[in-house]
């Protein structure tokens, strides 16, 4: 085993990986708690998942 692949092993024993932050917009724009939290995951290098809904195109045909 390499120097980095142990590396790799030791760090992530100390540092367990942390589950990503979901956020779901529902308005045009963050809330600022919401915002908060994204700083603070950002900050923090914790993988963000951000869901906005979108309105979809309308089928003309139907």
């Amino acid at each position: 085993m390499n120097i980095k692949n142990r590396l790799t092993k030791l760090e992530q024993i100390i540092r367990p990986q942390q589950t990503p932050l979901v956020m779901i917009k529902f308005e045009d724009d963050w809330s600022p708690e919401q915002q908060q939290q994204i700083d603070a995951a950002e900050a923090q290098g914790r993988m963000i998942l951000k869901v906005v809904f979108v309105g979809g195109k309308q089928d003309d045909n139907a």
